[in-house]
């Protein structure tokens, strides 16, 4: 694929603060006041989008503002989240130096968290394709207030392209608070006249596009062509709102990257059910007693939110078992873990036979005469097949078996990095891939990394716009590498086989003990969690 030569602006930082500040009328809202760049790329941030009136409700949207305006130059708060992340203000795989004129956000405060950041084009007269992301963090934490996610850059050179796109980012409800469900909040929704049970994260995400659908043609974005995309828990998100079923109604197309519907798997009623038991316990409210939902609900958030990680690594349900990777590479050096790698094995025999394990052993040649540093390597790579690469694959082989006509494109990122501050260096991992979208630490990448950074962007943006980013894998069953090196491939499955073991992949995922295998990988993905919280015992 051709793409122009990156522009010069690209190389230098933008840390001055914008010069001027605009405003715009949102019909029936009031006065959003916002940035404006030399270039004439705008900004607005923390828009509020919903409102909800207590705990473990659904979000509306919002129909006004105070006083009939709102400062969209500050960043606002954000959604609720536990220690370790509750001090955390960027991405810490890929951590962006932010923005010298953006105040530190809000503190957390789930009630006014519910906010849309904007970036859009100067000619807002034409409409054009909105992007539109939703930030990831295993639905426990994260913000689309971290710098990586600034919509600045991505704007300015889809404008220079010659592909203009409108940019939407927005924060939803998490862990406890976004996802908790019980037979009590299903009655309690229903008595409210709204549907389902739990999911409020999921639902916060269909407010905002609706906001989007109702909204953003007075910021140049084209309502009829939205794309939704998202990284791990934004990527399981994405496939969460192409299933559902508003989904139509509210965007165009969507990409997950790095996490999928597959990617963890879904808890009964039941399972729910007695999640929510341990909540009221944590909280000491009579699980008999009959206003036991409206005792919880007049417990303040801050409070609930300092009991998350005692909750979760006691007994981890959806919300924090949707773990996206993020510190896979981290805790895996971790002396803790270490310590428990020799008990892979026990983690597979609870739920497999003896003979399943050793198929498992063999395919991935995890033998006891190996180093710590194979082992830690095969553990990685079976916890990374299990919950990103071979939900990946059975995707793309169910769009070959059903035939699907609609162009469907994959990739894989093997561009290691290159940043010396980070402590991930030579490694290409999880979430990197977003630095080439958003082009946020473009700076700081070397002169083979750009070009590559680019092709990227300019990808998205042709998806964007409804063209083909590349060949669709429905044609030719080929994937899109990106790197190393800087270098891009496109490749079938066949000549690929012996870096991504399509085969190995197929073979597990075919058998009928796969579930427990599965499961097996989840108490490591469980233990992973309690190392990096302190809490292994």
């Amino acid at each position: 694929m051709a793409s122009q030569q990156p522009s010069n602006m690209l190389l230098q930082r933008q840390d001055e603060s914008p010069p001027k500040s605009t405003s715009i009328e949102v019909p029936g809202l009031g006065t959003l006041h916002g940035y404006v760049w030399p270039n004439g790329v705008q900004q607005f941030f923390s828009i509020p989008y919903g409102v909800f009136k207590k705990n473990w409700t659904r979000s509306t949207l919002v129909d006004s503002w105070p006083n009939n305006k709102h400062d969209g130059t500050r960043l606002g708060s954000w959604a609720m989240q536990p220690v370790p992340w509750v001090h955390v203000t960027n991405h810490s795989s890929v951590p962006v130096k932010p923005y010298a004129y953006l105040n530190s956000p809000d503190e957390h405060d789930n009630r006014n968290c519910l906010t849309i950041n904007l970036a859009i084009p100067p000619d807002t007269s034409n409409k054009v394709p909105v992007l539109t992301f939703i930030h990831g963090g295993a639905f426990i934490f994260g913000s689309s207030h971290f710098p990586i996610y600034d919509g600045y850059r991505l704007v300015s050179e889809s404008v220079r392209k010659g592909r203009p796109v409108v940019y939407a980012s927005f924060n939803y409800r998490l862990g406890i608070t976004g996802f908790l469900a019980s037979k009590d909040i299903a009655q309690d929704l229903e008595a409210d006249g709204f549907e389902g049970n739990g999911n409020f994260g999921l639902t916060d995400q269909q407010v905002a596009l609706e906001w989007i659908q109702k909204n953003i043609s007075k910021f140049g974005g084209d309502k009829t062509n939205v794309t939704i995309f998202g990284e791990s828990a934004g990527g399981m998100s994405v496939a969460a709102q192409i299933a559902s079923r508003k989904g139509s109604e509210l965007f165009h197309r969507g990409a997950q990257l790095s996490g999928s519907l597959n990617s963890f798997e879904s808890f009964s009623e039941e399972e729910h059910e007695a999640f929510y038991e341990k909540v009221l316990k944590t909280f000491d409210i009579p699980i008999d007693a009959p206003d036991r939902l409206k005792q919880l609900q007049a417990i303040p958030d801050e409070r609930i939110i300092s009991s998350t990680p005692h909750i979760f690594t006691t007994f981890i349900t959806v919300p924090s078992l949707c773990n996206d990777g993020w510190f896979f590479a981290e805790v895996f050096r971790d002396e803790l873990w270490l310590e428990d790698i020799k008990s892979i094995k026990g983690h597979l025999q609870r739920y497999l036979d003896l003979e399943q394990v050793e198929r498992v052993v063999q395919l991935y040649g995890l033998h006891d005469d190996i180093t710590h540093s194979d082992k830690m390597r095969i553990s990685e790579e079976l916890c990374g097949d299990l919950f990103f690469r071979n939900p990946n694959i059975l995707q793309a082989d169910s769009i070959i078996a059903k035939d699907c006509k609609v162009p469907s494109y994959f990739y894989h990122w093997d561009q290691q990095c290159s940043f010396p501050d980070s402590i991930y260096r030579q490694e290409a991992y999880h979430a990197m891939d977003l630095l080439s979208i958003f082009l946020t630490k473009y700076e700081a990448m070397t002169p083979e990394e750009r070009p590559m950074a680019d092709a990227m962007h300019t990808a998205f943006l042709i998806f964007a716009y409804g063209d083909h980013p590349w060949e669709p894998y429905n044609v030719g069953r080929k994937w899109k590498v990106w790197g190393p090196h800087g270098k891009t491939r496109l490749l079938t499955e066949a000549d690929d086989e012996p870096v991504r073991r399509y085969a190995r992949a197929r073979e597990l995922s075919s058998q009928d003990w796969y579930e427990g295998l599965f499961k097996g990988g989840q108490d490591l993905a469980i233990k992973r969690f309690r190392v990096f919280q302190g809490d292994v015992q």
